[in-house]
């Protein structure tokens, strides 16, 4: 079934499926979290989502820990998902820096590394 924008609050309320709507055109990230906060005492998200939204999320200053975990394996190509997918950085801009917590290397292999992204 294809659902446009306009008619999708419509459907969400007519199949009872929870919903939330932060922004007019494009979603507002910081307005999102704020209201998960105060409308659901949302204290901690986890974003699994992929490069696109970890990197909106890492350019609004919105991430404060970073988990990576390495697997023995290597991929490869120009179409293999990233962490954080962004546009190139302004002039201005830096490249976040962050600090790492700890490290831990798992039985099989794998590496699980934990750094601490610094606000500005």
């Amino acid at each position: 079934m294809e659902v446009t924008l306009k008619a999708c609050p419509a459907y969400l309320q007519r199949e009872a499926v929870p919903y939330l709507v932060a922004g007019n055109q494009h979603v507002d990230l910081d307005l999102t979290l704020e209201k998960m906060k105060a409308q659901l005492d949302v204290r901690r998200v986890l974003s699994t989502a992929g490069g696109k939204l970890n990197g909106a999320l890492l350019r609004g200053g919105l991430i404060d820990e970073i988990n990576i975990e390495l697997l023995p394996a290597v991929i490869g190509g120009y179409d293999t998902p990233s962490l954080f997918t962004s546009p190139g950085l302004k002039p201005d801009e830096w490249p976040e820096r962050p600090k790492l917590v700890s490290a831990q290397v798992q039985a099989d292999g794998r590496v699980w590394l934990r750094y601490r992204v610094h606000r500005g």
